[in-house]
């Protein structure tokens, strides 16, 4: 793996891992390498040594620096009741999916989390709670690589009474609404978040329908 420091016309600055420098150099012919701001793909390699490093090396720096930050947000929450539910982002639906779908491998637990995820961000979107140019990037980002983001692929409309069952026994909640996990912007979440089923009910029938 090679890390290179890439630069677009819009003067955004950002670091990209690539399988070689052959391979830089066939996405960079075929224009595949996009700004992560402005999505142009007018994009430059910076003059500097590259950072090499095996896959395997990678791995274990992306899973340990992942680790720390969990025992650092638990360490402060140990009992769940405020930042710590900030991990949970996504996974009332998410685990609402899966059990829907009696944990079946149509939808493993890694794409019910994605799911899940986008499912939080086009609700927060809805209710006007997460800034419209996040939102724009997080939707950008999941087509560009191809992430699972519509909920009818898996689900029809006499499936939401049964998410929503589940949904109601998460155990963030702590009274009769749903508490969700919504974005602000991006690196930014509100965990406390409560919603009536009718809200989410409405939220699925749009979803279902788009």
């Amino acid at each position: 793996m090679i890390k290179y420091n890439l630069t677009c016309k819009c003067n955004c600055t950002f670091d990209s891992w690539f399988a070689s420098s052959e391979e830089f150099g066939k996405l960079m012919k075929k224009k595949l390498i996009t700004c992560i701001e402005c999505n142009s793909n007018n994009v430059n390699k910076s003059i500097m040594a590259p950072n090499i490093f095996s896959s395997k090396k990678i791995d274990n720096i992306n899973y340990k620096f992942q680790k720390n930050i969990k025992k650092k947000i638990i360490e402060k929450d140990e009992n769940e009741k405020n930042i710590r539910q900030i991990l949970n982002f996504g996974h009332t639906f998410a685990h609402a999916f899966e059990a829907t779908n009696n944990y079946s491998k149509r939808l493993n637990h890694g794409e019910a989390v994605l799911l899940g995820i986008i499912c939080a961000v086009n609700f927060a979107h809805q209710n006007h709670n997460i800034k419209k140019a996040d939102y724009k990037k997080i939707i950008n980002h999941y087509k560009k690589i191809n992430l699972p983001m519509k909920i009818k692929n898996f689900f029809s409309k006499k499936n939401i009474n049964k998410i929503l069952s589940f949904m109601r026994k998460d155990k963030k909640n702590s009274n009769s609404k749903i508490n969700l996990v919504l974005l602000k912007k991006i690196g930014n979440v509100d965990y406390n978040c409560q919603f009536n089923e009718t809200a989410i009910y409405r939220f699925f029938c749009k979803e279902l329908i788009n």
